[in-house]
């Protein structure tokens, strides 16, 4: 039956609904009471927390995976610009991340390595100053050489016909030391090349490998997240389940109770003036329970929604962590792109086999150089009575040769100063470290 009585919780006269029996061996009636708006209370509450839970979870999971990817493709974005910059021969980039994870370790070795090129090229252009000083003075001796031989033309004459033995063995040297200018010059070309292609593959070996794993660490981390965050709402749509029975359980109640009140409702009538009080309290009992029954229908259309958004949050988690999966794909493409770089250094292994064998060339154009001075020196020996003539002239010409000698040396310790600077480069790859998965 429905009655009002105090609330000792609220001080608060309430409706409360109270289930009375009796025992009739002992003629006792004992009974219990519900205050109805504890009930309803209770059910709000509990529906009030689910949902807070849900959506808690799912904006704290949105807020990370948004920090995360803002974080790193911003900072990413940066450093790939300064890299252009690079790339398109600007060394005044400076790589400045304070930040002290992996992409400021990246940072900090690609602004090193931007500080070496520069104090390198300057090095080489410095000692291309000198080395172009150094020819201008050997071309002014040169001249000075040409002068003196003029004087001696007219002694010339007179060897006239051992300068024809000699213009063979001259021809010869011209076209040894044309050879040897020849190979000297592709020997250079190569080795410019490959050492600009071996400090390209060191950059793009280090920056791959280090976004890679950095890429990939934080995949993993962000799937593990989506993965604990569709764990966590199984468990939410688990628990509405579990509500939805209760309410179920509430609704039958309801149903029996109101049967129970109709079938006392008929007895009161059969009992005619003297079950009419009794009517009237399986009326109320009637309508208690149909009350009952459409707040646990409004209750099951609540728990309902709460099912279809549960059931909305496990489909975008999943969308999620198939996202995750793919990512991991593209880092397997550019674990791909390694393998090509390792081609790349293939062929590098290439040209240097090349540099070798215009070395080769090299050693034999300087045999036949030295067999062509071995024609000249014994032309020189029959021409020694006429050096007397020259002999003023030639001692003026070894005077500038010895200049010329002094200076090819300068130019020689430029030159191994030179390739000492361009040893910084390494000229072979240290092979290339799979990413792990």
């Amino acid at each position: 039956m429905t009655y009002h009585w105090l609330n000792s919780n609220s001080g608060v006269v309430e409706e409360k609904v109270a289930y009375v029996k009796s025992y009739s061996p002992w003629g006792w009636w004992y009974g219990t009471g519900l205050y109805t708006s504890d009930l309803k209370a209770s059910v709000m509450s509990l529906v009030l927390k689910v949902v807070a839970g849900v959506g808690l979870g799912i904006l704290a999971t949105v807020l990370v995976v948004f920090a995360i990817v803002r974080r790193i493709t911003s900072r990413m974005g940066v450093m790939v610009g300064t890299i252009g910059k690079m790339a398109q021969g600007d060394l005044t980039v400076s790589f400045e991340d304070e930040v002290g994870d992996e992409i400021s370790s990246v940072s900090s070795s690609l602004g090193g390595m931007a500080k070496m090129l520069r104090g390198t090229i300057e090095a080489v252009s410095s000692e291309a100053s000198l080395s172009s000083q150094r020819s201008e003075e050997l071309a002014a001796i040169s001249e000075e050489q040409n002068a003196a031989m003029t004087e001696a033309r007219g002694s010339v004459v007179e060897m006239s016909e051992l300068t024809e033995n000699n213009s063979a063995a001259l021809e010869q040297v011209n076209a040894s030391i044309q050879e040897v200018a020849s190979s000297a010059r592709s020997s250079a070309d190569l080795i410019s090349s490959c050492a600009a292609d071996t400090a390209f593959m060191a950059r793009l070996s280090q920056d791959v490998r280090a976004r890679l794993t950095t890429m990939f660490d934080e995949i993993r981390a962000a799937d593990d997240r989506a993965r604990s965050g569709a764990e966590g709402i199984g468990k939410l749509a688990d628990s509405v389940r579990s509500i939805s029975q209760f309410v179920d359980t509430i609704t039958t109640i309801a149903d029996q109770t109101n049967l129970l009140a109709l079938n006392a409702a008929i007895e009161a009538a059969r009992a005619g003036e003297a079950g009419r009080g009794f009517a009237v309290v399986a009326e109320e009992v009637r309508k208690l329970a149909e009350e009952s029954a459409q707040a646990a229908g409004r209750v099951g259309s609540m728990i309902d929604r709460l099912q279809s958004d549960s059931s909305e949050a496990m489909k975008v988690t999943g969308e999620t962590v198939q996202a995750m999966e793919r990512t991991a794909q593209e880092v397997s493409h550019a674990r791909d792109g390694l393998v090509k770089t390792a081609e790349l250094t293939v062929k590098l292994d290439d040209r240097m086999k090349d540099i070798a064998s215009q070395s080769e060339v090299q050693a034999t154009s300087s045999d036949e150089m030295a067999r062509a001075v071995d024609s000249l020196t014994n032309s020189a020996v029959r021409s020694v009575e006429l050096m007397a003539a020259i002999r003023s002239a030639t001692e003026e010409t070894e005077r500038g040769a010895e200049d010329v000698a002094i200076k090819a040396q300068d130019m020689a310790e430029g030159a191994r100063a030179m390739m000492a600077t361009l040893e910084v480069f390494a000229l072979k790859s240290e092979g290339l470290t799979p990413v792990k998965r």
